[in-house]
């Protein structure tokens, strides 16, 4: 699919250039040559664009207990769509699974939609690999030989934004999946745009003299060291990333008002309005760090904080008992990162009349500007930065 990248004036006398980016998808190889074969199937039919159609199913998140199925299972993270007891297909940064596997072998079988899909597995939690998954039919990757012949502990999670394409587990090739991995029962859900999604995170840009710059593609921009999953690990929670490059909370980055998260946020699969989001399990906390791309031609004014307000209802009635936490950064200079804070304490005041008590907001600040990731986002050490300015609120509001 033909694919392109975005961005504003890069001015030489401005240090932050004025961008925002709009990601929509970036253009790929295929990887490494492996097996072809067939691709996640046809698109459903009925249903539109934004909204749920008249034959959108509500998953349940595998939660359901499925009559006569006996056999071992994950324990699925975040949005996945459960095929059976060891296919689930995910799109949304952050899902996946974690496992109890024995053997001295693991080797896994995957599938990918579109070109740019990586994921990150992690080993008894000290082994790491990062892969690309090519499009076209399933593949088999070795996530770890020579282990021990004993129970390992394996998760697998999607790294690439949802734009990509959908991502499919289709089971373990090698290594016996004993059951669902241990986890700590804490859920973070975050709704973002490009800074979220870690995109260029694992570029550099130098500033000043130098000037250099990069773009963003699914090699250099990595879910796994953003600034939340960094702080779900500190804390021991899963986090369930739902962010597009370029959209915002009222308009994108072209003042488009049909390309916001908001429209996104019912969905289970990405983009997908036909298979909606059931909201199990319940997050701890929902983290919303949206305003961006909604500044990049200028203050957005009151309809900003109309809509915020709006979605933030529905957020309410999805997660009665979660915090909620409004915040911005870290892209911005001073004025516009101030402009954008006003109108989160408008909408923050609006929320608590309301009678709403489990939601505040805060900001991530001004980034140091002289390098940064690629097209002036975050990179690895600032988001860094970031989580733990986000650990801190997180241990206030939550007592973690």
């Amino acid at each position: 699919m033909p694919s392109q990248i975005r961005w504003r004036s890069r001015s030489a006398n401005s240090p932050l250039r004025r961008i925002v980016v709009a990601v929509l998808l970036i253009t790929v190889g295929c990887g490494d040559g492996l097996d072809q074969g067939n691709t996640l199937g046809p698109e459903p039919d009925g249903g539109s664009q934004f909204g749920r159609g008249p034959d959108a199913e509500v998953f349940d998140g595998g939660l359901a207990k499925r009559d006569g199925e006996a056999e071992a299972e994950p324990r699925w993270v975040g949005r996945v769509y459960r095929k059976s007891a060891q296919e689930a297909s995910f799109s949304w940064q952050g899902a996946g699974l974690v496992a109890a596997v024995s053997g001295s072998e693991i080797v896994i079988k995957v599938r990918a939609e579109g070109p740019g899909v990586f994921l990150k597995a992690v080993i008894d939690e000290r082994i790491e690999m990062r892969f690309e998954v090519a499009p076209g039919g399933d593949r088999t990757v070795t996530l770890a030989a020579n282990l021990r012949d004993e129970a390992h502990r394996v998760e697998i999670y999607r790294d690439t934004e949802e734009s990509f394409g959908v991502s499919t587990f289709l089971g373990f090739a090698s290594g016996k999946l004993i059951g669902a991995g241990s986890g700590s029962g804490r859920l973070i859900e975050v709704i973002g745009d490009s800074i979220s999604a870690a995109y260029g995170a694992l570029g550099t840009e130098l500033h000043g003299e130098a000037n250099t710059w990069c773009e963003g593609t699914p090699y250099n921009s990595s879910w796994y060291t953003s600034y939340a999953a960094l702080a779900g690990r500190a804390f021991r929670a899963e986090v369930s990333t739902l962010a597009r490059s370029g959209w915002g909370l009222y308009r994108d980055g072209d003042a488009n008002v049909r390309q916001t998260l908001p429209i996104l946020w019912d969905n289970a699969l990405g983009a997908d309005p036909s298979l909606k989001w059931s909201f199990e399990p319940k997050p701890d906390a929902v983290v919303i760090n949206l305003g961006t791309n909604d500044w990049t031609q200028g203050d957005p004014g009151e309809p900003f904080e109309t809509t915020y307000n709006t979605f933030l209802e529905r957020v309410r009635a999805a997660y009665p008992d979660a915090w909620i936490f409004l915040t911005i950064g870290s892209i911005f200079e001073k004025e516009r990162l101030e402009q954008v804070k006003a109108r989160l304490t408008r909408v923050l005041a609006a929320r608590l009349a309301a009678d709403d008590q489990r939601i505040s907001t805060f900001d991530f600040g001004s980034q140091e500007v002289a390098t940064t990731g690629c097209l002036m986002h975050p990179d690895a050490a600032e988001h860094e930065r970031m989580a733990v300015i986000l650990q801190v609120h997180l241990s206030e509001k939550l007592g973690w």
